[in-house]
């Protein structure tokens, strides 16, 4: 998973998914998830690594300012994801899927250009934001969701984020447990006792 996608630096990576589900009360099983989708999407390409990032906590930053459910968390990485994945911006990603989960995100990737939302429709229709353009655009975009969302503050969260902070520690507790070699000595007591009684 995280090593293969990072080059052996999955110890890190996860740190960091750590950091931003903890900074932004969503569930770490839930921003690994999208982030790999992401990531996935841009191994390979001059926007791999740093770029991903900052893109993918910008997005999940915005997400979770405007309320939004985990549904439309997954919703707009899963449009974001495509539009990687297809090396260009269309419409229906756009319109149809982030929008949905991100309102105003048309006005966001049109700010970010300085242009007209009719102008961005127009650039998406030719064709324009595909390849270096698309992934310049999304630098972009970054920038312009860092400064059109405040960062979301712990003591604004809702019960849900405040309970995925705990849902995020009981894992993280569980992951130092396994680190210790107890799970595999527990598993291993379990075995035997059923070759045993068996």
């Amino acid at each position: 998973g995280l090593n293969a996608i990072s080059g052996g630096q999955g110890v890190v990576l996860f740190d960091q998914l750590v950091d931003s589900a903890n900074r932004l009360g969503i569930p770490l099983k839930q921003v690994s998830q999208s982030f790999l989708e992401v990531q996935a999407a841009t191994t390979g390409t001059n926007f791999e690594g740093q770029k991903t990032k900052e893109l993918f906590d910008a997005l999940a930053n915005a997400l979770t300012v405007t309320g939004a459910d985990a549904v439309q968390f997954n919703r707009g990485f899963r449009a974001m994801g495509q539009i990687l994945s297809k090396d260009q911006l269309y419409a229906e990603e756009l319109r149809q899927q982030l929008s949905e989960a991100l309102p105003g995100a048309v006005q966001v990737f049109a700010r970010a250009l300085d242009v007209s939302p009719k102008q961005l429709l127009r650039f998406i229709e030719a064709g324009a934001i595909e390849g270096d353009n698309l992934r310049r655009t999304l630098a972009l975009v970054t920038k312009e969701l860092e400064k059109t969302y405040k960062v979301a503050n712990e003591q604004d969260f809702t019960f849900t984020q405040k309970a995925a902070l705990a849902q995020n520690a009981l894992n993280l507790l569980f992951v130092e447990l396994g680190n210790t070699g107890i799970w595999r000595a527990f598993g291993n007591s379990l075995l035997l006792a059923r070759d045993t009684f068996v």
